[in-house]
């Protein structure tokens, strides 16, 4: 007898997405590109789940988002740089029963200075945020979506991925990933 086959995703060109009763989760929306993916989604009719560290600025992002656009905002602090936050993310919304739809990775940092002068303990979180966590994201959700039939992921990169940055060694490398 053979294995069963996997159904295999593949690439949808962009279209529009109506993204009324469903669910974005948003990393790194505390501040920046990742507050501005939220009121964008919040805007389309997307409830939302935001995460991030400073739980200030998601209270108040989540108000205002609630406030303006009548959508429901679950609030997550967490420090994806740290091991295993990845899979506590994906516990606390999946495998909490919420399905997530859309997943916007956008959560990262970079340390700009000589690699040789870098606390070696922040580089290891910079890449357990930029490469390690965004893949573990990556995988469970798109296993979840894969098995409904649907969702939508964006892994946020930068431009820094294709320039040389001799100061952002580690940065640049991990964005290209």
């Amino acid at each position: 007898m053979s294995a069963p086959r996997r159904r295999r995703l593949r690439y949808r060109p962009p279209m529009a997405i109506d993204l009324r009763g469903k669910t974005a989760l948003v990393t790194g929306a505390s501040s920046g590109i990742g507050a501005a993916f939220a009121r964008q989604l919040a805007a389309a009719g997307a409830d939302l789940v935001i995460a991030a560290r400073r739980q200030a600025e998601l209270d108040a992002l989540a108000t205002s988002l609630r406030a303006a656009h009548k959508v429901a905002v679950e609030v997550v602090v967490i420090d994806l740089g740290q091991p295993g936050a990845g899979a506590a993310l994906f516990a606390r919304t999946e495998g909490a029963g919420r399905a997530i739809d859309v997943v916007i990775n956008n959560a990262g940092f970079g340390e700009h200075r000589d690699f040789i002068d870098q606390d070696w303990a922040r580089v290891a979180q910079q890449l357990q945020l930029n490469v390690v966590t965004l893949t573990e994201l990556t995988h469970q959700f798109a296993r979840a979506m894969a098995a409904r039939g649907r969702g939508h992921i964006l892994n946020v990169a930068s431009i820094g991925a294709y320039t040389p940055s001799p100061t952002y060694a580690t940065y640049s490398a991990g964005k290209a990933y």
